[in-house]
């Protein structure tokens, strides 16, 4: 898989391209009752900025994809090292909030 398969992946998540019932978006980014469900959700992570919310999703082995709901766009990171994975995690958000 490549950057762009999976920022292409989250888009389509995010448009509703990937489940026949809607629903099942709005689930996976509600609140749950679960520890940490304010930042954590069904499968996504969520950041709550002045920007607006990110939601993201990452790999242990240097994988980070975060998307804006404020701006539209998705933003995927790739690395092939475990080392950098604050940094990568950290860009996919900012990359998410540029205009």
């Amino acid at each position: 898989m490549s950057a762009r398969d999976l920022a292409a992946f989250f888009k389509a998540l995010f448009d509703g391209r990937l489940f026949e019932n809607r629903r099942t978006l709005q689930v996976m980014l509600s609140e749950g009752p679960h520890k940490n469900g304010d930042i954590y959700r069904f499968g996504l992570f969520v950041k709550h900025t002045p920007r607006g919310d990110i939601y993201s999703h990452s790999g242990f082995w240097g994988t980070a994809v975060a998307y804006s709901p404020e701006t539209g766009i998705v933003a995927a990171v790739l690395s092939t090292r475990q080392q950098a994975y604050p940094t990568i995690l950290k860009l996919s958000a900012e990359l998410a909030q540029r205009r």
